[in-house]
């Protein structure tokens, strides 16, 4: 080839008619804020709802007493996963003796697998108790969860796993190796009432004559829609 095409060749080559795309600036993903500040999923739903309870009472006469419960509950939940961390705290006296003085920490993560009613969970509670044996117990398990009833307004969801349980600062400080059915049940009465069950049953793999039964039941009925205030009845059962 000439002088004159090898000079050209070198030359950049401008293409008419066609427009670069923009350059894309950097897209950070942050997993704490994405998972604490996004309130709405794809499908427009809520996906945190929380709530905090109060309870007090008391009397003054032949006997004083004085009674305090709080509580709280935090969830979340997407199409395929679900949060749940629940807190009790109890606390009363009589005759400015303490009779009770009770805390429990429940917290359980779902993740549902595609295309199906089966979930796999993760679940620890932790229990403080000043008038048990032990200091503190602390639960953990994990297993397969199958969600019979799956609607808007209801749940069924049974449950299978295995895990160990501590107590510490009691007789026995050593992990418990525990099996654990469970059954949870979510219904939506109408718009403003709602009620929840929960049962768990901790058999001993080492012992079967010794177990745990962890219940609770539950009815809110919504007062006032605008302040979101609520009267809450609960039982709770722990043996």
């Amino acid at each position: 080839p000439s002088e004159e095409d090898a000079i050209a060749s070198d030359e950049p080559k401008v293409l008419e008619g066609i427009e670069t795309e923009p350059s894309k600036s950097a897209a950070w993903y942050s997993p704490l804020s994405d998972w604490f500040l996004v309130n709405e999923g794809a499908d427009g739903k809520k996906i945190w709802q929380r709530s905090v309870e109060l309870g007090i009472d008391g009397s003054d006469g032949n006997s004083n007493t004085f009674n305090i419960r709080f509580g709280a509950d935090l969830k979340r939940q997407t199409e395929m996963t679900k949060f749940r961390l629940d807190l009790d705290y109890y606390k009363a006296q009589s005759n400015n003796q303490e009779t009770a003085n009770q805390t429990f920490l429940d917290c359980r993560s779902e993740r549902q697998l595609r295309n199906s009613r089966l979930n796999w969970f993760l679940n620890g509670n932790l229990e403080h108790d000043e008038f048990k044996i032990y200091d503190m117990r602390l639960t953990l398990n994990t297993g397969t969860g199958y969600r019979l009833i799956d609607r808007d307004a209801s749940s069924l969801t049974f449950r299978f796993g295995a895990g160990a349980s501590h107590e510490m600062g009691g007789p026995e400080p050593v992990w418990i190796p525990e099996l654990v059915y469970g059954v949870e049940l979510d219904h939506q009465i109408n718009k403003r009432q709602k009620i929840g069950f929960t049962c768990d049953y901790f058999p001993d793999i080492s012992d079967f004559r010794r177990y745990r039964f962890d219940s609770k039941a539950s009815w809110e009925v919504l007062f006032d829609e605008g302040s979101n205030l609520s009267l809450k009845l609960s039982v709770h059962d722990r043996y």
